[in-house]
């Protein structure tokens, strides 16, 4: 079997858990358009399909987020959309499963947030192993609008700003800011599961004489509620 073939097999595998099957036979199409690189080193070729791989997921995150937007909206018709009836402390853990697969390491965020009515507030570190120069780590905070539906609160929606610093190692330190969106859904009155979307716009490529760029990532998140402070 071709080196090609066989990337092409292990990327449908782990494409298989991350997306629904549309999504997924549509990515086949694209995986049988592939220029023939047989020319390429085994470790551009590898390069390569992770590169197509990252990019696809984040089709998907996106077609997530627009389904999000459009639930939200529907919800909103029917007069569910409402602020959060308690003030709740909560604990969180956020994977970004593609950065993780791509780079061989486990990037992984942890966040402390007050919840309340129309309004969360957030702090949390993230922080990658496996990159090839140095590990990566960052510091973070966020604001924004929150709300939930549907019975006993059963969904919950978020959408703020977050600005934070990265450290590189020896690097040094650079400032990053973006956006975040998100929802949850209760699984028992303590804990939720859901997914999260961010875009930010980093400084910490000019570290490697690389411009400044943005960047979207996307993370299945992991919630707690710690205590209802009132």
């Amino acid at each position: 079997m071709k080196f090609k073939d066989t990337v092409t097999a292990v990327g449908k595998s782990m494409l298989s858990t991350l997306v629904p099957y549309e999504i997924e036979k549509n990515i086949e199409k694209q995986f049988k358009t592939f220029p023939d690189v047989e020319e390429l080193s085994i470790i551009e070729e590898y390069e390569i399909q992770l590169k197509k791989l990252r990019y696809r997921f984040s089709e998907s995150i996106k077609s997530a987020v627009i389904i999000m937007l459009l639930s939200i909206g529907s919800l909103q018709a029917q007069n569910s959309i409402r602020p959060q009836k308690n003030e709740q402390f909560l604990i969180s853990t956020h994977v970004d499963p593609v950065a993780s697969i791509k780079e061989k390491g486990f990037n992984q965020a942890f966040e402390f947030e007050y919840a309340g009515p129309w309004i969360y507030t957030k702090a949390g570190i993230e922080y990658f192993t496996g990159l090839p120069v140095t590990t990566y780590f960052d510091w973070h905070g966020a604001i924004g609008i929150n709300v939930v539906a549907g019975y006993d609160e059963l969904l919950r929606f978020y959408a703020g700003g977050r600005i934070g610093r990265i450290y590189r190692g020896s690097y040094g330190a650079n400032p990053f800011r973006g956006f975040e969106m998100g929802g949850t859904i209760k699984l028992s009155p303590s804990f939720r599961i859901g997914l999260r979307g961010t875009y930010d716009r980093r400084n910490d490529q000019k570290l490697f004489n690389d411009p400044v760029i943005y960047r979207e990532s996307g993370y299945v998140t992991l919630t707690w509620m710690v205590k209802n402070l009132r």
